[in-house]
């Protein structure tokens, strides 16, 4: 299939060029700091979670995806840069990215944990389901990375929400925490 071709020359071009920024490149790093349209933050977030990827580029893809949310997720952001995200690649993100959370390195959790919280900026207040599908996996005990994932992402959600909107849905959350507190 030709768009199946392409999408992976694209992903492949794309890793030649986080390893090319890993190496102090500077034309790479201008290339990526550049990057923005259609797919890119798609293609971030698979770099990101291919666990056959070296450390180095996952990191770097997930700090710019992180970015690309930023800028391009809600229109209504002051921070917010053309193009926006379209709605398939905003699914994309909220659906694929948090199986980040249970990487089995730290570090690409908390860059993962990072980015969703950047994701829940902008959501949360309507759609609160990432703060209940956090909740949901800490109660995952067969998977210790994922529970400290979700834990850790939970506390960045928490401190990128502030406190009016973490008193909002405390009560919930609470009650959530508190029994599988009580079940351990």
């Amino acid at each position: 299939d030709r768009e199946a071709d392409m999408a992976e020359a694209g992903l492949q071009e794309l890793l030649q060029k986080l390893q090319a920024a890993l190496a102090a490149d500077s034309g790479a790093l201008r290339y990526l700091d550049s990057l923005h349209g259609p797919g890119i933050a798609t293609a971030l977030m698979q770099c990101g979670l291919a666990a056959s990827l070296e450390f180095g580029p996952r990191q770097l893809a997930l700090v710019l995806l992180r970015r690309q949310i930023a800028e391009h997720w809600a229109p209504d952001d002051p921070a917010f840069r053309e193009p926006a995200l379209d709605d398939n690649e905003r699914a994309a993100i909220r659906q694929q990215l948090p199986s980040g959370l249970a990487d089995p390195d730290r570090k690409l959790r908390t860059a993962c944990g990072m980015a969703l919280s950047a994701v829940a900026r902008f959501e949360t207040s309507e759609s609160p389901e990432l703060v209940q599908q956090l909740v949901a996996a800490i109660d995952q005990r067969d998977n210790p990375h994922l529970v400290e994932g979700s834990l850790q992402c939970l506390a960045l959600v928490v401190e990128e929400l502030g406190d009016d909107h973490v008193v909002q849905g405390a009560p919930h959350m609470l009650q959530q925490l508190l029994r599988i507190v009580a079940a351990a």
